[in-house]
């Protein structure tokens, strides 16, 4: 049941100092992610949590598996979105506001959410949810609980992220074509603008809108059959890793000036697996030794620090300019972050 991410996440934040100490800090960082909890030889549950300065909220029991996606915070309020399975081994969609759960699906096939975000009392969650006639996931978003379909019931699709720019709601994704082509695209106001022609699978994972700029990331196979990792500005495509690799790509990008990061896992064919890595434009910046195992999540930017969730050794870590940090002695993952100035 691990392996059950439509994509990896990234977020953008503000400002921090490195600290080895939890809850010592210039600003608050918040950080969700979940513990592996074995309960049988077979499987495993895990508990949902998030992190405030290294600090630990649990937000499940551990009784199901539990996958919190995305993290954002609005005043004193913590928002975390995220699936848990039900008795019936249903994934249901929902959301935490301060650890306290509100549902947004009825149960009867699987849902899931990838991000979260608050605009004054509006609270929308993107995602999708199984179509129960023929299986394929419909991209969605929920505001304050009621459902917005963007997708359609005759495609697979997702939606990835979202943002909220005043009355306009952007939700990145990927729908696959009538020849079953990913295609990465966002829908404005549920409307689509497709980033890719559907020659190779692509993917769209955040949107950030700056101004009259749309970014939006994501990863689109090459020639070469790899996957490579690139953001779309107004449409256009930059290219950000090696074509020579395959990766995967975070949901969420960090943007600084003229700067564009990425996290994600980069393959190593030395040792036939991937490593955990951010991009900064075209230039990679490899997290461990290579040797470890590890995974990259999620991205954010503070003052001239780079931050990034993940695991090393399959344990909880954030890495701050290329140090990792501890946020959990168990086996786990963390995913999504947010930082609130003081």
């Amino acid at each position: 049941m691990r392996n059950l991410l439509p994509f990896l996440f990234l977020t953008c934040v503000l400002s921090c100092r490195k600290n080895d100490k939890p809850g010592v800090a210039a600003v608050d960082v918040y950080i969700a992610g979940r513990i592996f909890t074995p309960t049988d030889i077979s499987k495993t549950t895990d508990t949902a949590i998030y992190w405030k300065n290294g600090f630990p909220t649990k937000l499940t029991d551990g009784k199901y598996f539990a996958l919190p996606t995305a993290i954002t915070v609005s005043g004193n309020d913590v928002y975390v979105a995220g699936y848990e399975a039900s008795g019936a081994n249903i994934y249901v969609a929902k959301y935490w506001k301060n650890g306290v759960a509100t549902i947004l699906t009825k149960g009867r096939t699987n849902a899931y959410t990838n991000d979260i975000a608050v605009s004054g009392s509006d609270v929308y969650v993107a995602g999708s949810e199984i179509n129960i006639v023929n299986g394929l996931p419909v991209a969605k978003y929920w505001k304050n609980g009621s459902e917005v379909i963007l997708g359609d019931s005759l495609h697979y699709s997702l939606a990835s992220s979202i943002v909220i720019v005043g009355s306009d709601v952007y939700a990145s994704g990927v729908e696959t074509n009538d020849n079953g082509k990913e295609i990465a695209l966002y829908w404005k106001n549920g409307n689509r603008v497709r980033l890719t022609d559907g020659a190779f699978h692509a993917g769209a994972g955040d949107i950030v809108v700056d101004g009259s700029n749309v970014y939006v990331t994501g990863s689109e196979y090459s020639t070469l059959d790899k996957r490579v990792a690139k953001y779309w500005l107004n449409g256009n495509p930059v290219a950000m890793s090696d074509t020579n690799y395959d990766v995967l790509v975070g949901s969420k990008m960090a943007i600084s000036g003229n700067n564009v990061y990425l996290a994600g896992l980069e393959s190593n064919p030395a040792t036939l697996t991937y490593d955990a890595v951010y991009w900064k434009n075209n230039s990679t910046h490899f997290l461990t030794d290579r040797v470890a195992h590890s995974n990259a999540f999620n991205i954010a930017l503070s003052g001239s620090d780079v931050y990034v969730t993940g695991e090393l050794g399959y344990v909880p870590v954030y890495w701050q300019n290329g140090t990792p940090h501890t946020l959990s002695g168990n086996q786990g993952e963390a995913y999504d972050i947010f930082i609130d100035p003081k």
